[in-house]
Protein backbone atom coordinates (compact mmCIF):
# COMPACT_ATOMS: atom_id res chain seq x y z
CA UNK A 1 0.00 0.00 0.00
CA UNK A 2 1.15 3.58 -0.59
CA UNK A 3 2.54 5.33 2.47
CA UNK A 4 -0.38 7.78 2.69
CA UNK A 5 -2.88 4.94 2.77
CA UNK A 6 -0.92 3.13 5.49
CA UNK A 7 -0.78 6.34 7.51
CA UNK A 8 -4.53 6.74 7.29
CA UNK A 9 -5.12 3.13 8.29
CA UNK A 10 -2.78 3.51 11.26
CA UNK A 11 -5.22 6.01 12.88
CA UNK A 12 -2.40 7.14 15.17
CA UNK A 13 -2.19 3.73 16.80
CA UNK A 14 1.11 3.50 18.70
CA UNK A 15 2.37 0.25 17.16
CA UNK A 16 1.40 1.11 13.60
CA UNK A 17 2.87 4.60 13.82
CA UNK A 18 6.11 3.22 15.28
CA UNK A 19 6.44 0.83 12.35
CA UNK A 20 5.91 3.60 9.82
CA UNK A 21 8.43 5.83 11.59
CA UNK A 22 10.98 3.02 11.66
CA UNK A 23 10.64 1.82 8.06
CA UNK A 24 9.66 5.05 6.24
CA UNK A 25 11.17 8.02 8.14
CA UNK A 26 11.76 10.03 4.95
CA UNK A 27 8.18 9.66 3.73
CA UNK A 28 6.62 11.91 6.36
CA UNK A 29 7.93 15.23 5.06
CA UNK A 30 6.57 14.59 1.56
CA UNK A 31 3.25 12.92 2.44
CA UNK A 32 0.25 14.51 0.76
CA UNK A 33 -2.00 13.20 3.55
CA UNK A 34 -0.02 15.08 6.18
CA UNK A 35 -0.37 18.31 4.22
CA UNK A 36 -4.12 17.86 3.61
CA UNK A 37 -6.92 19.18 5.83
CA UNK A 38 -9.80 17.41 7.56
CA UNK A 39 -13.52 18.16 6.95
CA UNK A 40 -13.44 21.18 9.28
CA UNK A 41 -10.05 22.44 8.17
CA UNK A 42 -8.09 20.48 10.79
CA UNK A 43 -4.42 20.14 9.96
CA UNK A 44 -2.47 16.95 10.61
CA UNK A 45 -1.39 17.87 14.14
CA UNK A 46 -4.95 18.91 15.06
CA UNK A 47 -6.13 15.49 13.90
CA UNK A 48 -3.47 13.89 16.10
CA UNK A 49 -4.49 16.02 19.08
CA UNK A 50 -8.11 14.95 18.62
CA UNK A 51 -7.25 11.24 18.73
CA UNK A 52 -6.84 9.49 22.07
CA UNK A 53 -4.68 6.74 20.52
CA UNK A 54 -1.69 9.11 20.50
CA UNK A 55 1.05 8.37 23.05
CA UNK A 56 3.83 10.62 24.27
CA UNK A 57 6.78 8.45 23.19
CA UNK A 58 6.16 8.37 19.45
CA UNK A 59 4.52 11.84 19.26
CA UNK A 60 7.54 13.44 20.92
CA UNK A 61 9.89 11.79 18.40
CA UNK A 62 7.64 12.66 15.49
CA UNK A 63 7.40 16.36 16.39
CA UNK A 64 10.79 17.19 17.81
CA UNK A 65 13.36 14.62 16.67
CA UNK A 66 13.90 16.46 13.39
CA UNK A 67 13.99 13.32 11.26
CA UNK A 68 10.31 13.45 10.34
CA UNK A 69 9.20 17.09 10.33
CA UNK A 70 10.99 20.41 10.41
CA UNK A 71 10.46 22.52 13.52
CA UNK A 72 8.97 25.26 11.32
CA UNK A 73 6.30 22.84 10.05
CA UNK A 74 5.37 21.68 13.56
CA UNK A 75 5.17 25.18 15.02
CA UNK A 76 3.17 26.42 12.04
CA UNK A 77 0.57 23.71 12.57
CA UNK A 78 0.42 24.25 16.34
CA UNK A 79 -0.57 27.91 15.92
CA UNK A 80 -3.10 27.30 13.13
CA UNK A 81 -6.75 26.92 14.13
CA UNK A 82 -9.29 25.05 12.03
CA UNK A 83 -12.44 26.59 10.55
CA UNK A 84 -14.07 26.53 13.98
CA UNK A 85 -11.29 28.45 15.69
CA UNK A 86 -10.07 25.32 17.48
CA UNK A 87 -6.32 24.97 17.97
CA UNK A 88 -4.50 21.62 18.32
CA UNK A 89 -3.97 22.34 22.01
CA UNK A 90 -7.74 22.67 22.53
CA UNK A 91 -8.28 19.24 21.01
CA UNK A 92 -5.44 17.84 23.09
CA UNK A 93 -6.76 19.01 26.48
CA UNK A 94 -10.08 17.28 25.81
CA UNK A 95 -8.80 14.00 24.34
CA UNK A 96 -5.22 13.08 25.28
CA UNK A 97 -4.50 10.48 27.95
CA UNK A 98 -1.58 12.17 29.69
CA UNK A 99 -0.58 15.71 30.57
CA UNK A 100 2.93 15.16 29.22
CA UNK A 101 1.36 14.32 25.86
CA UNK A 102 -0.87 17.42 25.98
CA UNK A 103 2.22 19.57 26.54
CA UNK A 104 3.57 18.48 23.15
CA UNK A 105 0.84 20.57 21.52
CA UNK A 106 1.86 23.86 23.18
CA UNK A 107 3.60 26.29 20.75
CA UNK A 108 7.15 27.27 21.68
CA UNK A 109 6.81 30.95 20.79
CA UNK A 110 5.67 32.89 23.88
CA UNK A 111 3.38 35.25 21.99
CA UNK A 112 1.70 32.42 20.08
CA UNK A 113 1.42 30.36 23.25
CA UNK A 114 -0.37 33.21 25.04
CA UNK A 115 -2.77 33.64 22.11
CA UNK A 116 -3.72 29.95 22.03
CA UNK A 117 -4.16 29.63 25.79
CA UNK A 118 -6.43 32.67 25.91
CA UNK A 119 -8.66 31.86 22.92
CA UNK A 120 -12.26 30.72 22.60
CA UNK A 121 -13.31 28.51 19.72
CA UNK A 122 -16.15 29.58 17.43
CA UNK A 123 -17.95 26.65 15.80
CA UNK A 124 -19.89 28.01 12.82
CA UNK A 125 -21.49 24.92 11.33
CA UNK A 126 -24.87 23.67 12.45
CA UNK A 127 -25.29 19.93 11.97
CA UNK A 128 -28.76 18.97 10.82
CA UNK A 129 -28.17 15.44 9.57
CA UNK A 130 -28.54 12.27 11.60
CA UNK A 131 -24.76 12.04 12.07
CA UNK A 132 -25.00 14.82 14.62
CA UNK A 133 -27.27 12.75 16.84
CA UNK A 134 -25.09 9.67 17.12
CA UNK A 135 -21.62 11.15 17.53
CA UNK A 136 -19.83 12.55 20.54
CA UNK A 137 -17.48 15.05 18.93
CA UNK A 138 -17.18 17.49 21.80
CA UNK A 139 -15.07 20.18 20.18
CA UNK A 140 -17.08 20.16 16.94
CA UNK A 141 -20.44 20.68 18.66
CA UNK A 142 -19.72 23.62 20.93
CA UNK A 143 -18.55 27.18 20.53
CA UNK A 144 -17.34 29.68 23.11
CA UNK A 145 -15.25 26.88 24.57
CA UNK A 146 -11.99 27.73 26.29
CA UNK A 147 -9.26 25.25 27.14
CA UNK A 148 -10.84 25.12 30.62
CA UNK A 149 -14.25 24.06 29.33
CA UNK A 150 -12.67 21.38 27.18
CA UNK A 151 -10.26 20.14 29.85
CA UNK A 152 -12.98 19.38 32.42
CA UNK A 153 -14.55 16.95 29.92
CA UNK A 154 -11.37 14.89 29.73
CA UNK A 155 -11.81 11.77 31.87
CA UNK A 156 -8.48 10.23 30.83
CA UNK A 157 -6.26 12.36 33.08
CA UNK A 158 -6.17 13.75 36.61
CA UNK A 159 -8.40 16.76 36.03
CA UNK A 160 -7.14 18.71 39.04
CA UNK A 161 -3.55 18.39 37.89
CA UNK A 162 -4.61 19.44 34.41
CA UNK A 163 -6.56 22.47 35.68
CA UNK A 164 -3.71 23.61 37.92
CA UNK A 165 -1.36 23.55 34.94
CA UNK A 166 -3.87 25.47 32.80
CA UNK A 167 -4.36 28.06 35.50
CA UNK A 168 -0.62 28.76 35.55
CA UNK A 169 -0.67 29.35 31.77
CA UNK A 170 -3.90 31.30 31.20
CA UNK A 171 -4.10 35.01 31.98
CA UNK A 172 -5.60 35.57 35.44
CA UNK A 173 -8.30 37.95 34.21
CA UNK A 174 -9.21 35.60 31.38
CA UNK A 175 -9.38 32.68 33.79
CA UNK A 176 -12.05 34.49 35.81
CA UNK A 177 -13.87 35.34 32.61
CA UNK A 178 -13.67 31.82 31.12
CA UNK A 179 -14.97 29.99 34.21
CA UNK A 180 -18.21 32.02 34.00
CA UNK A 181 -18.75 31.64 30.25
CA UNK A 182 -21.59 29.35 29.20
CA UNK A 183 -20.93 27.34 26.06
CA UNK A 184 -23.22 27.17 23.03
CA UNK A 185 -24.27 23.88 21.43
CA UNK A 186 -24.68 23.77 17.64
CA UNK A 187 -25.36 20.03 17.32
CA UNK A 188 -28.55 19.68 19.38
CA UNK A 189 -27.29 16.53 21.09
CA UNK A 190 -25.82 17.80 24.33
CA UNK A 191 -26.59 20.27 27.07
CA UNK A 192 -25.80 23.84 26.11
CA UNK A 193 -25.13 26.84 28.27
CA UNK A 194 -22.83 25.00 30.67
CA UNK A 195 -20.04 26.65 32.61
CA UNK A 196 -16.80 24.68 33.14
CA UNK A 197 -18.01 23.76 36.65
CA UNK A 198 -21.26 22.37 35.22
CA UNK A 199 -19.27 20.33 32.71
CA UNK A 200 -17.04 19.01 35.48
CA UNK A 201 -20.10 17.91 37.47
CA UNK A 202 -21.50 15.94 34.54
CA UNK A 203 -18.25 14.37 33.33
CA UNK A 204 -15.91 13.86 36.27
CA UNK A 205 -16.62 10.90 38.53
CA UNK A 206 -14.52 12.40 41.31
CA UNK A 207 -15.19 15.80 42.80
CA UNK A 208 -13.37 17.49 45.67
CA UNK A 209 -12.80 20.92 47.23
CA UNK A 210 -9.73 21.63 45.13
CA UNK A 211 -11.54 21.02 41.83
CA UNK A 212 -14.49 23.20 42.84
CA UNK A 213 -12.28 26.02 44.12
CA UNK A 214 -10.37 26.29 40.87
CA UNK A 215 -13.62 26.52 38.84
CA UNK A 216 -15.55 29.11 40.84
CA UNK A 217 -15.09 32.92 40.70
CA UNK A 218 -13.43 34.92 43.45
CA UNK A 219 -16.75 36.45 44.46
CA UNK A 220 -18.55 33.07 44.59
CA UNK A 221 -20.22 33.88 47.92
CA UNK A 222 -22.08 36.83 46.41
CA UNK A 223 -22.21 35.80 42.76
CA UNK A 224 -25.77 34.46 42.65
CA UNK A 225 -25.88 34.68 38.86
CA UNK A 226 -23.01 32.21 38.53
CA UNK A 227 -24.74 29.59 40.68
CA UNK A 228 -28.25 30.07 39.32
CA UNK A 229 -27.42 30.13 35.59
CA UNK A 230 -29.47 27.71 33.54
CA UNK A 231 -28.79 25.54 30.54
CA UNK A 232 -30.88 23.91 27.84
CA UNK A 233 -30.74 20.55 26.15
CA UNK A 234 -31.92 19.77 22.64
CA UNK A 235 -32.82 16.30 21.53
CA UNK A 236 -34.82 14.33 19.02
CA UNK A 237 -37.79 12.26 20.07
CA UNK A 238 -37.32 9.01 18.23
CA UNK A 239 -39.57 9.65 15.27
CA UNK A 240 -41.75 12.72 15.06
CA UNK A 241 -40.79 15.51 17.41
CA UNK A 242 -37.89 17.48 18.79
CA UNK A 243 -37.78 18.26 22.46
CA UNK A 244 -36.06 21.01 24.39
CA UNK A 245 -35.33 20.86 28.10
CA UNK A 246 -35.43 24.46 29.27
CA UNK A 247 -33.96 25.91 32.41
CA UNK A 248 -31.95 23.04 33.87
CA UNK A 249 -29.81 24.25 36.74
CA UNK A 250 -26.71 22.89 38.43
CA UNK A 251 -28.71 20.52 40.65
CA UNK A 252 -30.56 19.03 37.67
CA UNK A 253 -27.18 18.26 36.11
CA UNK A 254 -25.88 16.54 39.22
CA UNK A 255 -28.71 14.01 38.98
CA UNK A 256 -28.51 13.62 35.20
CA UNK A 257 -25.61 11.16 35.25
CA UNK A 258 -26.14 8.28 37.65
CA UNK A 259 -22.88 8.62 39.57
CA UNK A 260 -22.51 6.53 42.74
CA UNK A 261 -21.49 9.42 45.00
CA UNK A 262 -24.28 11.91 44.33
CA UNK A 263 -25.06 12.51 48.01
CA UNK A 264 -21.43 13.28 48.79
CA UNK A 265 -21.23 15.63 45.81
CA UNK A 266 -24.39 17.45 46.92
CA UNK A 267 -23.05 17.98 50.42
CA UNK A 268 -19.79 19.26 48.98
CA UNK A 269 -21.48 21.69 46.60
CA UNK A 270 -23.77 23.01 49.34
CA UNK A 271 -20.69 24.29 51.19
CA UNK A 272 -19.95 26.69 48.33
CA UNK A 273 -23.38 27.68 47.00
CA UNK A 274 -24.85 30.70 48.86
CA UNK A 275 -27.87 29.69 50.96
CA UNK A 276 -30.20 31.96 49.00
CA UNK A 277 -29.11 30.44 45.69
CA UNK A 278 -29.37 26.90 47.06
CA UNK A 279 -32.98 27.48 48.10
CA UNK A 280 -33.77 28.88 44.67
CA UNK A 281 -32.10 25.95 42.90
CA UNK A 282 -33.96 23.35 44.95
CA UNK A 283 -37.41 24.71 44.08
CA UNK A 284 -36.75 25.63 40.44
CA UNK A 285 -38.22 23.14 37.93
CA UNK A 286 -37.13 22.74 34.36
CA UNK A 287 -39.54 22.62 31.42
CA UNK A 288 -39.92 20.44 28.35
CA UNK A 289 -40.97 21.95 25.05
CA UNK A 290 -42.02 19.67 22.20
CA UNK A 291 -41.71 20.78 18.58
CA UNK A 292 -42.45 19.22 15.22
CA UNK A 293 -39.40 17.70 13.64
CA UNK A 294 -38.27 19.16 10.35
CA UNK A 295 -38.98 17.32 7.13
CA UNK A 296 -35.46 16.00 6.70
CA UNK A 297 -35.65 14.09 9.98
CA UNK A 298 -39.20 12.96 9.24
CA UNK A 299 -38.14 11.49 5.91
CA UNK A 300 -35.23 9.72 7.57
CA UNK A 301 -37.58 8.20 10.15
CA UNK A 302 -40.02 7.08 7.49
CA UNK A 303 -37.23 5.29 5.65
CA UNK A 304 -36.71 3.10 8.71
CA UNK A 305 -39.79 0.98 8.11
CA UNK A 306 -38.95 -1.61 10.74
CA UNK A 307 -38.70 1.07 13.42
CA UNK A 308 -42.05 2.76 12.85
CA UNK A 309 -44.32 2.76 15.92
CA UNK A 310 -47.69 1.09 15.48
CA UNK A 311 -50.83 3.18 15.79
CA UNK A 312 -53.64 1.65 17.82
CA UNK A 313 -57.18 2.87 18.11
CA UNK A 314 -57.30 1.26 21.53
CA UNK A 315 -55.60 3.90 23.65
CA UNK A 316 -55.87 1.75 26.78
CA UNK A 317 -52.83 -0.19 25.63
CA UNK A 318 -49.33 1.08 26.19
CA UNK A 319 -46.89 0.22 23.39
CA UNK A 320 -43.65 1.27 25.02
CA UNK A 321 -41.99 2.25 28.26
CA UNK A 322 -40.84 5.49 26.64
CA UNK A 323 -42.16 8.42 28.67
CA UNK A 324 -41.20 11.15 26.20
CA UNK A 325 -44.86 11.36 25.21
CA UNK A 326 -46.20 11.90 28.71
CA UNK A 327 -46.39 14.82 31.05
CA UNK A 328 -47.72 15.16 34.56
CA UNK A 329 -45.42 12.50 36.01
CA UNK A 330 -45.18 13.10 39.74
CA UNK A 331 -42.38 11.93 42.04
CA UNK A 332 -43.92 8.51 42.61
CA UNK A 333 -44.44 7.97 38.87
CA UNK A 334 -40.76 8.72 38.30
CA UNK A 335 -39.56 6.37 41.04
CA UNK A 336 -41.67 3.35 40.05
CA UNK A 337 -40.80 3.72 36.37
CA UNK A 338 -37.07 4.05 37.07
CA UNK A 339 -34.68 1.27 36.08
CA UNK A 340 -32.50 2.17 39.07
CA UNK A 341 -31.84 -0.90 41.23
CA UNK A 342 -32.45 1.25 44.29
CA UNK A 343 -35.94 2.27 43.16
CA UNK A 344 -37.66 0.42 46.02
CA UNK A 345 -35.44 2.04 48.65
CA UNK A 346 -35.97 5.44 47.01
CA UNK A 347 -39.73 4.93 47.18
CA UNK A 348 -39.63 4.16 50.91
CA UNK A 349 -37.38 7.15 51.53
CA UNK A 350 -39.78 9.34 49.56
CA UNK A 351 -42.74 8.27 51.67
CA UNK A 352 -40.83 8.86 54.91
CA UNK A 353 -40.05 12.43 53.89
CA UNK A 354 -43.45 13.28 52.43
CA UNK A 355 -46.58 14.34 54.35
CA UNK A 356 -49.17 11.55 54.28
CA UNK A 357 -51.81 13.75 52.65
CA UNK A 358 -49.44 14.62 49.81
CA UNK A 359 -48.41 10.96 49.44
CA UNK A 360 -52.04 9.86 49.04
CA UNK A 361 -52.74 12.69 46.62
CA UNK A 362 -49.80 11.71 44.41
CA UNK A 363 -50.83 8.05 44.46
CA UNK A 364 -54.18 9.02 43.00
CA UNK A 365 -52.80 11.27 40.27
CA UNK A 366 -52.73 10.11 36.65
CA UNK A 367 -50.15 11.21 34.13
CA UNK A 368 -51.24 13.08 31.04
CA UNK A 369 -50.90 12.13 27.39
CA UNK A 370 -49.11 14.58 25.11
CA UNK A 371 -49.56 12.36 22.05
CA UNK A 372 -50.77 8.83 21.51
CA UNK A 373 -48.04 7.48 19.24
CA UNK A 374 -45.85 5.91 21.89
CA UNK A 375 -48.12 5.49 24.87
CA UNK A 376 -51.84 6.06 25.11
CA UNK A 377 -52.45 5.18 28.76
CA UNK A 378 -53.24 7.48 31.64
CA UNK A 379 -51.73 5.73 34.63
CA UNK A 380 -51.62 6.11 38.36
CA UNK A 381 -48.24 5.18 39.93
CA UNK A 382 -49.64 1.78 40.99
CA UNK A 383 -50.74 1.13 37.38
CA UNK A 384 -47.27 1.96 36.10
CA UNK A 385 -45.66 -0.38 38.64
CA UNK A 386 -48.04 -3.16 37.61
CA UNK A 387 -47.35 -2.68 33.91
CA UNK A 388 -43.60 -2.74 34.54
CA UNK A 389 -43.98 -5.82 36.79
CA UNK A 390 -42.18 -4.25 39.73
CA UNK A 391 -43.39 -6.84 42.23
CA UNK A 392 -41.59 -5.35 45.24
CA UNK A 393 -43.05 -1.92 44.58
CA UNK A 394 -46.52 -3.31 43.82
CA UNK A 395 -46.61 -5.15 47.15
CA UNK A 396 -45.36 -2.13 49.03
CA UNK A 397 -47.86 0.27 47.48
CA UNK A 398 -50.74 -2.14 48.06
CA UNK A 399 -49.91 -3.03 51.67
CA UNK A 400 -48.65 0.30 52.91
CA UNK A 401 -51.05 2.60 51.16
CA UNK A 402 -54.27 0.98 50.03
CA UNK A 403 -54.84 -0.96 53.25
CA UNK A 404 -54.45 2.21 55.31
CA UNK A 405 -57.33 3.69 53.45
Amino acid sequence: LPFDKQLQIASFNRRDMANLMFYFPNKFRHSSFIHSLGPNGENFISQMANNSNVTYDYANLLFYNGDFFSDEFVQSQLITADENGTYPLMYAVSKQRSIECIKLFVPSNEKSKYSVWNSLNNVKKRMYNIYAYITNEITKCFKKQSCIGLAVRNTNVNVLELLNWLKAEIDKDNWQKFIEIQDINVCYTHNQGLTPLMNALTHQSELNDNIIQVLIPKDFKENYTFWECKCNKYGVNTFFEEFLFIGKNILHLMFENALPNVEERLRLMKEYVPDESWENLVVTPDEVELKERNKVHYVFANNKEQQKPRFLEDHDKCLSDNFNGLEGLNMIHLVVSSENINAFGNLKCLQEQMPLTVWKELLDQKNKVVYNVVCGMKEKPFDAASRLRRSDIIKYLRNECFEKE
